[in-house]
Protein backbone atom coordinates (compact mmCIF):
# COMPACT_ATOMS: atom_id res chain seq x y z
CA UNK A 1 0.00 0.00 0.00
CA UNK A 2 2.75 2.27 0.80
CA UNK A 3 4.46 1.94 -2.25
CA UNK A 4 1.42 2.15 -4.10
CA UNK A 5 0.55 5.52 -2.68
CA UNK A 6 4.22 7.03 -3.29
CA UNK A 7 3.57 5.96 -6.89
CA UNK A 8 0.57 8.63 -6.97
CA UNK A 9 0.48 12.05 -8.29
CA UNK A 10 0.97 14.65 -5.55
CA UNK A 11 -2.34 16.51 -6.56
CA UNK A 12 -4.05 13.01 -5.35
CA UNK A 13 -2.47 12.67 -2.18
CA UNK A 14 -3.07 16.86 -1.44
CA UNK A 15 -6.83 16.28 -2.62
CA UNK A 16 -7.45 13.15 -0.38
CA UNK A 17 -5.98 14.81 2.61
CA UNK A 18 -7.59 18.44 1.74
CA UNK A 19 -10.59 16.71 1.01
CA UNK A 20 -10.99 14.90 4.32
CA UNK A 21 -11.11 17.19 6.36
CA UNK A 22 -12.82 19.52 4.53
CA UNK A 23 -15.78 17.28 4.19
CA UNK A 24 -15.08 16.86 8.52
CA UNK A 25 -15.34 19.99 9.03
CA UNK A 26 -18.55 20.87 7.11
CA UNK A 27 -20.21 17.45 8.25
CA UNK A 28 -20.12 19.29 11.68
CA UNK A 29 -23.09 21.62 10.87
CA UNK A 30 -24.39 20.85 7.57
CA UNK A 31 -27.09 17.97 7.91
CA UNK A 32 -28.01 20.03 11.10
CA UNK A 33 -28.87 22.89 9.04
CA UNK A 34 -32.58 22.08 8.46
CA UNK A 35 -32.99 21.96 12.38
CA UNK A 36 -31.77 25.75 12.34
CA UNK A 37 -34.44 26.53 9.20
CA UNK A 38 -37.12 24.90 11.07
CA UNK A 39 -36.37 26.51 14.44
CA UNK A 40 -35.67 30.54 12.96
CA UNK A 41 -38.67 29.53 10.09
CA UNK A 42 -41.02 26.83 10.16
CA UNK A 43 -40.73 23.26 9.75
CA UNK A 44 -42.51 23.97 6.17
CA UNK A 45 -40.19 26.46 4.81
CA UNK A 46 -37.35 24.25 6.28
CA UNK A 47 -38.70 21.71 3.66
CA UNK A 48 -38.36 24.41 0.93
CA UNK A 49 -35.22 25.94 1.82
CA UNK A 50 -33.53 22.88 1.60
CA UNK A 51 -34.69 21.95 -1.68
CA UNK A 52 -34.00 25.23 -2.45
CA UNK A 53 -30.13 24.65 -1.59
CA UNK A 54 -30.02 21.58 -3.36
CA UNK A 55 -31.57 22.79 -6.61
CA UNK A 56 -28.78 25.76 -6.58
CA UNK A 57 -25.80 23.19 -5.90
CA UNK A 58 -27.06 21.25 -8.99
CA UNK A 59 -26.78 24.25 -11.34
CA UNK A 60 -23.54 25.45 -9.75
CA UNK A 61 -22.45 22.15 -10.94
CA UNK A 62 -23.32 22.11 -14.11
CA UNK A 63 -22.15 24.98 -14.95
CA UNK A 64 -18.69 24.50 -12.94
CA UNK A 65 -18.17 21.36 -15.13
CA UNK A 66 -18.28 23.43 -18.21
CA UNK A 67 -16.24 26.27 -16.65
CA UNK A 68 -13.38 23.62 -15.81
CA UNK A 69 -13.52 22.25 -19.31
CA UNK A 70 -13.28 26.32 -21.07
CA UNK A 71 -10.76 27.60 -17.99
CA UNK A 72 -8.78 24.53 -16.18
CA UNK A 73 -9.54 23.09 -13.22
CA UNK A 74 -7.12 25.06 -10.59
CA UNK A 75 -8.95 28.12 -11.65
CA UNK A 76 -12.33 27.13 -10.73
CA UNK A 77 -11.63 25.36 -7.59
CA UNK A 78 -9.35 28.56 -6.53
CA UNK A 79 -11.99 31.15 -6.80
CA UNK A 80 -14.48 28.33 -5.39
CA UNK A 81 -12.77 28.05 -2.60
CA UNK A 82 -12.62 31.70 -2.31
CA UNK A 83 -16.69 32.08 -2.64
CA UNK A 84 -16.67 29.03 -0.06
CA UNK A 85 -14.43 31.40 2.79
CA UNK A 86 -16.09 34.80 1.89
CA UNK A 87 -19.53 32.82 2.57
CA UNK A 88 -18.20 31.47 6.18
CA UNK A 89 -16.72 34.72 7.01
CA UNK A 90 -20.23 36.51 6.52
CA UNK A 91 -22.02 33.11 8.15
CA UNK A 92 -20.10 33.91 11.62
CA UNK A 93 -20.97 37.32 11.68
CA UNK A 94 -24.23 36.64 11.01
CA UNK A 95 -24.05 34.50 13.58
CA UNK A 96 -22.49 35.56 16.53
CA UNK A 97 -23.55 35.67 20.16
CA UNK A 98 -24.57 39.16 19.96
CA UNK A 99 -26.81 39.02 17.38
CA UNK A 100 -28.82 36.51 14.55
CA UNK A 101 -29.61 37.16 11.13
CA UNK A 102 -31.72 33.81 9.85
CA UNK A 103 -32.27 35.29 6.41
CA UNK A 104 -28.59 36.17 5.90
CA UNK A 105 -27.76 32.46 6.88
CA UNK A 106 -29.78 31.60 4.19
CA UNK A 107 -28.40 33.62 1.61
CA UNK A 108 -25.02 32.64 2.83
CA UNK A 109 -25.67 29.06 2.94
CA UNK A 110 -26.79 29.34 -0.98
CA UNK A 111 -23.34 31.11 -1.63
CA UNK A 112 -21.73 27.81 0.26
CA UNK A 113 -23.35 25.28 -2.08
CA UNK A 114 -22.55 27.53 -5.16
CA UNK A 115 -19.17 27.35 -4.33
CA UNK A 116 -18.96 23.39 -3.41
CA UNK A 117 -21.17 22.80 -6.57
CA UNK A 118 -18.63 25.11 -9.20
CA UNK A 119 -15.49 23.26 -7.32
CA UNK A 120 -17.05 19.23 -7.87
CA UNK A 121 -16.50 18.31 -11.44
CA UNK A 122 -12.94 20.32 -11.39
CA UNK A 123 -11.97 18.37 -9.05
CA UNK A 124 -13.50 14.94 -9.93
CA UNK A 125 -11.71 15.79 -13.33
CA UNK A 126 -8.50 16.47 -12.09
CA UNK A 127 -8.24 13.40 -10.22
CA UNK A 128 -8.87 11.17 -13.41
CA UNK A 129 -6.05 14.04 -15.24
CA UNK A 130 -3.23 12.67 -12.93
CA UNK A 131 -4.76 8.90 -12.56
CA UNK A 132 -4.25 5.94 -14.34
CA UNK A 133 -5.94 3.06 -15.12
CA UNK A 134 -3.74 0.99 -12.68
CA UNK A 135 -4.39 3.27 -9.88
CA UNK A 136 -7.74 4.52 -9.84
CA UNK A 137 -9.86 1.85 -8.18
CA UNK A 138 -7.62 2.02 -5.38
CA UNK A 139 -7.75 6.02 -5.41
CA UNK A 140 -11.54 5.86 -5.73
CA UNK A 141 -11.12 3.28 -2.62
CA UNK A 142 -9.69 5.42 -0.41
CA UNK A 143 -11.92 8.71 -1.35
CA UNK A 144 -14.77 6.28 -0.60
CA UNK A 145 -13.40 5.32 2.83
CA UNK A 146 -11.97 8.75 3.86
CA UNK A 147 -15.95 10.51 2.86
CA UNK A 148 -17.48 8.20 5.05
CA UNK A 149 -14.77 8.56 7.73
CA UNK A 150 -15.03 11.98 7.83
CA UNK A 151 -19.00 11.76 7.42
CA UNK A 152 -19.08 9.47 10.64
CA UNK A 153 -16.82 11.29 12.79
CA UNK A 154 -18.11 15.07 11.55
CA UNK A 155 -21.78 14.00 12.32
CA UNK A 156 -20.66 12.67 15.70
CA UNK A 157 -19.34 16.55 16.99
CA UNK A 158 -21.55 18.08 15.67
CA UNK A 159 -24.37 16.44 17.21
CA UNK A 160 -22.87 17.32 20.44
CA UNK A 161 -21.73 20.64 19.01
CA UNK A 162 -23.97 22.28 17.01
CA UNK A 163 -27.03 23.45 19.10
CA UNK A 164 -24.59 25.41 21.56
CA UNK A 165 -21.48 26.02 19.65
CA UNK A 166 -22.34 26.94 16.09
CA UNK A 167 -20.52 30.20 16.23
CA UNK A 168 -17.16 28.21 17.17
CA UNK A 169 -18.23 26.06 14.27
CA UNK A 170 -18.47 27.73 11.70
CA UNK A 171 -15.02 29.89 12.74
CA UNK A 172 -13.33 26.22 12.51
CA UNK A 173 -14.81 25.97 9.00
CA UNK A 174 -13.87 29.28 8.15
CA UNK A 175 -10.13 28.70 9.20
CA UNK A 176 -10.13 25.12 6.81
CA UNK A 177 -11.31 27.21 4.29
CA UNK A 178 -8.67 29.67 4.17
CA UNK A 179 -6.22 26.76 4.70
CA UNK A 180 -7.63 24.76 1.44
CA UNK A 181 -7.61 28.49 -0.37
CA UNK A 182 -3.68 28.23 0.35
CA UNK A 183 -3.26 24.68 -0.64
CA UNK A 184 -5.31 24.51 -3.99
CA UNK A 185 -3.08 27.90 -4.93
CA UNK A 186 0.46 26.65 -3.81
CA UNK A 187 0.31 23.15 -3.78
CA UNK A 188 -2.17 22.04 -6.10
CA UNK A 189 -0.74 22.30 -9.78
CA UNK A 190 -3.07 22.59 -12.81
CA UNK A 191 -4.06 19.19 -14.75
CA UNK A 192 -5.79 20.70 -18.09
CA UNK A 193 -4.46 23.20 -19.83
CA UNK A 194 -7.40 24.33 -22.83
CA UNK A 195 -6.33 25.07 -26.34
CA UNK A 196 -8.20 27.77 -26.33
CA UNK A 197 -9.44 29.87 -23.26
CA UNK A 198 -13.10 30.83 -24.01
CA UNK A 199 -15.53 33.40 -22.15
CA UNK A 200 -18.32 30.72 -21.08
CA UNK A 201 -21.60 32.29 -20.81
CA UNK A 202 -24.45 31.05 -18.63
CA UNK A 203 -26.85 31.28 -21.67
CA UNK A 204 -24.60 28.97 -23.61
CA UNK A 205 -24.13 26.27 -21.25
CA UNK A 206 -26.67 23.45 -23.01
CA UNK A 207 -25.12 23.19 -25.97
CA UNK A 208 -22.26 21.03 -24.27
CA UNK A 209 -24.43 19.20 -22.82
CA UNK A 210 -26.45 18.26 -25.25
CA UNK A 211 -23.11 16.02 -26.27
CA UNK A 212 -23.63 14.58 -23.29
CA UNK A 213 -26.62 13.54 -22.99
CA UNK A 214 -26.64 12.36 -26.69
CA UNK A 215 -23.51 9.79 -25.02
CA UNK A 216 -25.37 6.48 -25.50
CA UNK A 217 -23.21 4.61 -22.79
CA UNK A 218 -22.17 7.40 -20.55
CA UNK A 219 -26.33 7.86 -20.47
CA UNK A 220 -26.94 4.34 -19.13
CA UNK A 221 -24.04 4.39 -16.79
CA UNK A 222 -25.95 7.44 -15.26
CA UNK A 223 -28.69 5.25 -15.20
CA UNK A 224 -27.49 2.22 -13.94
CA UNK A 225 -25.19 4.12 -11.12
CA UNK A 226 -28.08 6.03 -10.04
CA UNK A 227 -30.17 2.23 -9.62
CA UNK A 228 -26.99 0.51 -7.97
CA UNK A 229 -26.32 3.08 -5.48
CA UNK A 230 -30.05 4.22 -5.15
CA UNK A 231 -30.36 0.88 -3.25
CA UNK A 232 -29.23 1.85 0.18
CA UNK A 233 -31.25 5.27 0.20
CA UNK A 234 -33.89 3.51 -0.96
CA UNK A 235 -33.57 0.19 1.69
CA UNK A 236 -32.72 2.64 4.95
CA UNK A 237 -35.46 5.29 4.51
CA UNK A 238 -38.10 2.36 3.97
CA UNK A 239 -36.64 -0.02 6.50
CA UNK A 240 -35.98 2.88 9.39
CA UNK A 241 -39.78 3.93 8.95
CA UNK A 242 -41.05 0.18 8.57
CA UNK A 243 -39.11 -0.44 11.82
CA UNK A 244 -40.08 2.33 13.54
CA UNK A 245 -43.99 1.30 13.23
CA UNK A 246 -43.15 -2.18 14.96
CA UNK A 247 -44.44 -1.71 18.59
CA UNK A 248 -42.36 -4.84 19.92
CA UNK A 249 -38.93 -5.10 20.64
CA UNK A 250 -36.83 -7.29 19.02
CA UNK A 251 -34.87 -9.85 21.06
CA UNK A 252 -30.63 -9.84 20.53
CA UNK A 253 -29.88 -12.05 23.70
CA UNK A 254 -32.55 -14.03 25.82
CA UNK A 255 -30.87 -17.48 27.37
CA UNK A 256 -30.37 -17.56 31.44
CA UNK A 257 -30.23 -14.81 33.50
CA UNK A 258 -29.49 -12.13 30.44
CA UNK A 259 -32.53 -10.46 28.72
CA UNK A 260 -31.39 -8.21 25.74
CA UNK A 261 -34.28 -6.35 23.50
CA UNK A 262 -34.29 -3.21 21.43
CA UNK A 263 -37.06 -0.97 19.44
CA UNK A 264 -37.36 -0.51 16.17
CA UNK A 265 -35.79 2.59 16.49
CA UNK A 266 -32.78 1.89 18.20
CA UNK A 267 -32.38 -1.52 15.59
CA UNK A 268 -32.19 0.95 12.95
CA UNK A 269 -29.36 2.82 14.63
CA UNK A 270 -27.43 -0.21 15.28
CA UNK A 271 -28.00 -0.87 11.08
CA UNK A 272 -26.94 2.48 10.20
CA UNK A 273 -23.81 2.17 12.54
CA UNK A 274 -23.01 -1.57 11.52
CA UNK A 275 -22.75 0.10 7.77
CA UNK A 276 -20.53 2.74 9.01
CA UNK A 277 -17.90 0.29 11.10
CA UNK A 278 -17.68 -1.92 8.14
CA UNK A 279 -16.78 0.81 5.91
CA UNK A 280 -14.31 2.38 7.49
CA UNK A 281 -12.69 -0.82 8.87
CA UNK A 282 -13.14 -3.04 5.47
CA UNK A 283 -13.13 -0.53 2.72
CA UNK A 284 -9.34 -1.28 2.12
CA UNK A 285 -9.13 -4.79 2.41
CA UNK A 286 -11.92 -5.51 0.03
CA UNK A 287 -9.45 -3.89 -2.25
CA UNK A 288 -7.32 -7.53 -2.53
CA UNK A 289 -10.27 -8.38 -4.49
CA UNK A 290 -9.22 -6.62 -7.74
CA UNK A 291 -6.37 -8.74 -7.44
CA UNK A 292 -8.20 -11.94 -7.59
CA UNK A 293 -11.46 -11.25 -9.58
CA UNK A 294 -11.86 -9.12 -12.88
CA UNK A 295 -13.56 -5.72 -12.84
CA UNK A 296 -16.05 -6.55 -14.72
CA UNK A 297 -17.17 -9.87 -12.31
CA UNK A 298 -16.37 -7.49 -9.08
CA UNK A 299 -18.63 -5.10 -10.26
CA UNK A 300 -21.27 -7.27 -11.37
CA UNK A 301 -21.55 -9.58 -8.08
CA UNK A 302 -20.91 -6.44 -5.80
CA UNK A 303 -24.11 -5.32 -6.80
CA UNK A 304 -26.12 -8.13 -6.68
CA UNK A 305 -24.49 -9.12 -2.79
CA UNK A 306 -25.73 -5.53 -2.11
CA UNK A 307 -29.07 -6.53 -3.64
CA UNK A 308 -29.53 -9.32 -1.83
CA UNK A 309 -28.23 -8.27 1.54
CA UNK A 310 -30.67 -5.17 1.22
CA UNK A 311 -33.30 -7.47 0.23
CA UNK A 312 -32.96 -9.11 3.38
CA UNK A 313 -32.91 -5.91 5.28
CA UNK A 314 -36.33 -4.52 3.88
CA UNK A 315 -37.99 -7.75 4.51
CA UNK A 316 -36.72 -9.49 7.91
CA UNK A 317 -38.71 -8.93 11.63
CA UNK A 318 -35.69 -10.99 13.22
CA UNK A 319 -32.99 -8.59 14.42
CA UNK A 320 -29.55 -11.39 14.20
CA UNK A 321 -31.02 -11.43 10.32
CA UNK A 322 -30.81 -7.97 9.81
CA UNK A 323 -27.57 -7.37 11.72
CA UNK A 324 -25.84 -10.33 10.02
CA UNK A 325 -27.42 -9.14 6.37
CA UNK A 326 -26.27 -5.96 6.48
CA UNK A 327 -22.56 -7.33 6.11
CA UNK A 328 -23.10 -8.51 2.44
CA UNK A 329 -25.07 -5.58 1.68
CA UNK A 330 -22.48 -3.18 2.71
CA UNK A 331 -19.61 -5.65 1.67
CA UNK A 332 -20.95 -5.45 -1.71
CA UNK A 333 -21.16 -1.49 -1.87
CA UNK A 334 -17.39 -1.83 -0.76
CA UNK A 335 -16.79 -3.88 -4.21
CA UNK A 336 -18.84 -2.27 -6.78
CA UNK A 337 -18.29 1.67 -6.24
CA UNK A 338 -14.37 1.93 -7.06
CA UNK A 339 -14.74 -0.63 -10.06
CA UNK A 340 -18.21 2.13 -11.02
CA UNK A 341 -15.96 4.91 -10.41
CA UNK A 342 -13.18 3.94 -12.67
CA UNK A 343 -15.57 3.18 -15.31
CA UNK A 344 -17.14 6.58 -15.46
CA UNK A 345 -12.97 7.99 -16.16
CA UNK A 346 -12.84 5.47 -18.92
CA UNK A 347 -16.07 6.70 -20.40
CA UNK A 348 -15.23 10.68 -20.01
CA UNK A 349 -13.38 11.74 -22.94
CA UNK A 350 -10.42 14.58 -21.88
CA UNK A 351 -11.84 17.51 -23.83
CA UNK A 352 -15.16 17.46 -21.87
CA UNK A 353 -14.19 15.31 -18.62
CA UNK A 354 -15.77 18.23 -16.33
CA UNK A 355 -18.90 18.51 -17.94
CA UNK A 356 -19.07 14.28 -18.26
CA UNK A 357 -18.85 15.04 -14.07
CA UNK A 358 -21.07 17.27 -13.74
CA UNK A 359 -23.74 15.06 -15.01
CA UNK A 360 -22.77 12.22 -13.43
CA UNK A 361 -23.00 14.57 -10.17
CA UNK A 362 -27.18 13.96 -10.98
CA UNK A 363 -26.45 10.28 -9.37
CA UNK A 364 -26.17 11.42 -5.71
CA UNK A 365 -29.24 14.00 -6.03
CA UNK A 366 -31.77 11.39 -8.37
CA UNK A 367 -30.81 8.35 -5.90
CA UNK A 368 -31.44 10.45 -2.35
CA UNK A 369 -34.83 11.53 -4.54
CA UNK A 370 -35.63 7.88 -5.45
CA UNK A 371 -35.14 6.91 -1.56
CA UNK A 372 -37.41 9.61 -0.51
CA UNK A 373 -40.08 7.59 -3.14
CA UNK A 374 -39.38 4.42 -1.43
CA UNK A 375 -41.20 5.78 1.73
CA UNK A 376 -44.07 6.90 -0.25
CA UNK A 377 -44.40 3.75 -2.08
CA UNK A 378 -43.77 1.60 0.68
CA UNK A 379 -47.13 2.93 2.53
CA UNK A 380 -48.91 1.29 0.06
CA UNK A 381 -47.15 -1.94 -0.57
CA UNK A 382 -46.10 -4.95 1.62
CA UNK A 383 -42.54 -5.59 3.01
CA UNK A 384 -42.64 -8.67 0.68
CA UNK A 385 -43.13 -6.69 -2.50
CA UNK A 386 -41.00 -3.83 -1.87
CA UNK A 387 -38.11 -6.21 -0.92
CA UNK A 388 -38.87 -7.82 -4.58
CA UNK A 389 -38.58 -3.94 -5.59
CA UNK A 390 -35.05 -3.32 -4.25
CA UNK A 391 -33.87 -6.92 -5.28
CA UNK A 392 -34.98 -6.10 -9.01
CA UNK A 393 -33.19 -2.68 -9.14
CA UNK A 394 -30.10 -4.21 -8.35
CA UNK A 395 -30.30 -6.83 -10.82
CA UNK A 396 -31.87 -3.89 -13.74
CA UNK A 397 -28.50 -2.21 -12.40
CA UNK A 398 -26.03 -5.10 -12.87
CA UNK A 399 -27.72 -5.78 -15.88
CA UNK A 400 -26.68 -2.00 -17.49
CA UNK A 401 -23.53 -2.16 -16.57
CA UNK A 402 -22.74 -5.69 -18.30
CA UNK A 403 -24.09 -3.86 -21.35
CA UNK A 404 -22.11 -0.79 -20.89
CA UNK A 405 -18.94 -3.15 -20.78
CA UNK A 406 -19.57 -4.97 -23.43
CA UNK A 407 -20.42 -1.82 -25.33
CA UNK A 408 -16.49 -0.48 -24.08
CA UNK A 409 -15.42 -3.65 -25.03
CA UNK A 410 -16.93 -3.63 -28.89
CA UNK A 411 -15.73 0.08 -28.96
CA UNK A 412 -12.06 -1.08 -28.15
CA UNK A 413 -11.70 -3.65 -30.67
CA UNK A 414 -13.05 -1.63 -33.09
CA UNK A 415 -10.53 0.98 -32.72
CA UNK A 416 -8.07 -1.92 -32.49
CA UNK A 417 -8.59 -3.35 -36.01
CA UNK A 418 -8.91 0.08 -37.42
CA UNK A 419 -5.76 0.96 -39.41
CA UNK A 420 -3.80 3.96 -39.13
CA UNK A 421 -3.88 6.34 -41.45
CA UNK A 422 0.13 6.99 -41.28
CA UNK A 423 1.03 3.24 -41.63
CA UNK A 424 -1.64 2.68 -44.38
CA UNK A 425 -0.02 6.07 -46.28
CA UNK A 426 3.89 4.41 -45.80
CA UNK A 427 3.17 1.02 -47.44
Amino acid sequence: MRIFMNKLHLNIKIRLTESFFTSLITFMFLPYMAIYYAKFFSETLAGILIVVNVIVGLVASLYGGQLADKLGRKKIMLFSEGLRFISLVVLIFSNSPWHIWPSLTFIMMLVLNIGSGLALPAAQAMVVDVSTTDNRKLIYRLEYWSSNMALAVGVGIGGVLFSSHFFELLIIAAVGSLLSFFIVRFCIEETFFPAIQERVKLTKIFPDYKIVLRDKIFMIYVLASTLALSMEFQVMNYTGVRLSNITDHFRLWDTGNIHLSVGGVELFGLLRSENAIIVILFSLSVGILSKIIKDRWLLISGILLNAVGYYFVAIGNNAWLLLIMMVPATIGELMFYPVKQAYLADIAPVESRSVYMAVNSLVGRASTMLGGAAITIGHWFPSWLMGLLFLGTGIVAAGLFLSIMNRLEGRASQLASTPNPSLTQQH
